[in-house]
């Protein structure tokens, strides 16, 4: 059996590959009949950068040419995290899929990339996946494993953010095809009563390799914390600015 990869067009355009293909070529090349051979049999594998409808489109043009037999797409529904619990409003904007515990303090997802995802729209460089979309996918790890997780623990109107640090490595190319976050609490400080304090690391990883490693420390605060802090620096910065001797107009 003969497998083919199925990735967003943006991508598609930049391999060759005979057994790669965007999503509107191969949809054509099935119109067209270019797999009516009945000796092959064929899997399909899909990759990054569709959207919802992909399978559904995919499955029912084999059903139209009696193809639903002889190529297949396994069974891997994803159930993408609400927009919400990453700080969304759109959501084609998550990055991130069955999220789940698998450990007391390390958590898994999978990434998955929609094609109208904000960071591809008008960013795709190559046939990798961009240092962009890494960076937030593990900006939202923080985020869906904290709401999901740890803020039930909490009292209070919510939890806000706030990053202390972060860095990024990038160890290989992170192509668009199934990849895997994982999150490691490597520190959590809960003495206050007001928040929570993480050192984490989100690895990455396709195919059994690191592709890329984010390590960040950060508070998970109530909202009236976080409020303070936040129009305490704003005024503090406004009235260096708006006290400073006016500029002399010439």
């Amino acid at each position: 059996m003969q497998r083919m990869l199925v990735v967003g067009d943006r991508f598609a355009t930049s391999t060759n590959r005979p057994d790669v293909r965007g999503l509107s070529q191969f949809l054509a090349e099935l119109r067209g009949g270019r797999y009516d051979d009945p000796q092959e049999r064929r899997q399909i594998i899909l990759g990054q950068c569709l959207d919802g409808t992909a399978r559904e489109r995919i499955e029912q043009e084999l059903s139209r040419r009696g193809l639903t037999g002889r190529i297949t797409i396994p069974d891997r529904q994803r159930d993408v995290v609400h927009p919400s619990r990453v700080h969304k409003r759109r959501q084609e904007n998550v990055l991130l899929a069955d999220v789940e515990r698998i450990e007391p303090e390390r958590f898994r997802a999978r990434l998955s990339i929609d094609v109208d995802n904000e960071l591809v729209l008008d960013h795709v460089s190559g046939w990798h996946v961009s240092g962009m979309v890494i960076n937030e996918a593990a900006r939202q790890m923080i985020l869906a494993v904290t709401e999901g997780f740890y803020a039930a623990e909490r009292s209070g109107p919510g939890l806000q953010y706030l990053l202390h640090s972060w860095t990024t490595r990038f160890d290989r190319f992170l192509f668009p095809v199934d990849a895997t976050v994982l999150y490691t609490v490597d520190r959590l400080d809960a003495r206050r009563p007001d928040r929570l304090r993480f050192d984490v690391s989100v690895d990455i990883v396709q195919n059994g390799a690191r592709a890329a490693q984010c390590t960040m420390t950060f508070s998970a605060m109530n909202a009236t914390s976080f409020t303070a802090i936040e129009k305490r620096m704003a005024n503090e910065l406004l009235d260096d600015i708006l006290r400073a001797p006016a500029e002399v107009v010439r």
